[in-house]
């Protein structure tokens, strides 16, 4: 009989509200542990709200949120996050950053150091491991940032738009890595506005819409829509008919 596996991140009816704007409606999804699940939806459609309650920054005005069977605020150490404005310490070089990142995390000094060289290596960052942060360009930031997540090696990891400023390179690197953690039993959600990303990677995905889950399940279910994510992804928050009226509008 095939394993269940059981869920990591139970969200349940979950609301929040910004004065008269409601941010999150009624969400409920539950991914299980090992997925890489994929968050989409457009911009305001609550995907940042729903991703910073589950880290515990923000909280909802019901529903309930379980993380690993905690609440998200007693999960804080076994969570990795990228956000999508990224923010470093541009006066420290990358290594006295991991530094700094390993000595909040409390850890083991043998280990963090050979798991954080190996990570130096795979993102091609050892020409510039001594290097003020400030210093670095866009994607090079975002390696760090991605490198800091990664080194306690988290149970969950919640990444909102991780692979934008990469290289193709380091961008393929990068879907590697978070396969082969997600094999290894890491629960990732996977917050994008990229389809192919999100295609190539996730195994279920929900599209949000004014704070509302307007599609949900398995990738190849909901891709079937429109014959891929993109187009079913447009078709599902109504911009396929916004787009066909703006490209009428140029041709005439």
């Amino acid at each position: 009989m095939p394993v269940v596996s059981e869920a990591a991140i139970q969200i349940e009816g979950v609301t929040k509200r910004y004065g008269s704007i409601t941010a999150l409606s009624n969400v409920t999804l539950n991914i299980s542990q090992g997925e890489i699940f994929g968050l989409l939806g457009p911009n305001g459609s609550g995907k940042s709200t729903l991703t910073k309650s589950m880290l515990g920054l923000v909280v909802p005005d019901s529903g309930r949120i379980s993380m690993l069977g905690k609440s998200p605020s007693d999960s804080r150490y076994d969570i990795g996050y990228v956000p999508e404005e990224i923010i470093l310490y541009d006066s420290l070089s990358v290594v006295e950053f991991f530094n700094f990142i390993a000595s909040v995390r409390k850890l083991d000094s043998d280990a963090y150091k050979n798991r954080v060289t190996k990570l130096i290596k795979a993102f091609d960052l050892e020409d510039r491991a001594n290097d003020f942060i400030g210093s670095l360009s866009k994607g090079n930031r975002q390696k760090v940032a991605l490198i800091s997540t990664l080194i306690h090696s988290p149970k969950i990891l919640l990444l909102d738009e991780p692979l934008s400023g990469l290289d193709p390179i380091s961008a393929k690197i990068s879907k590697n890595l978070l396969m082969d953690m997600a094999h290894n039993g890491t629960t990732i959600v996977f917050s994008t506005h990229v389809m192919p990303f999100a295609e190539s990677l996730c195994g279920e995905v929900a599209i949000l819409k004014e704070g509302k889950v307007v599609a949900k399940g398995k990738t190849e279910e909901i891709r079937k829509i429109a014959g891929n994510l993109e187009e079913t992804f447009l078709k599902t928050i109504g911009a396929d008919k916004e787009i066909a009226e703006v490209v009428d509008a140029l041709k005439s």
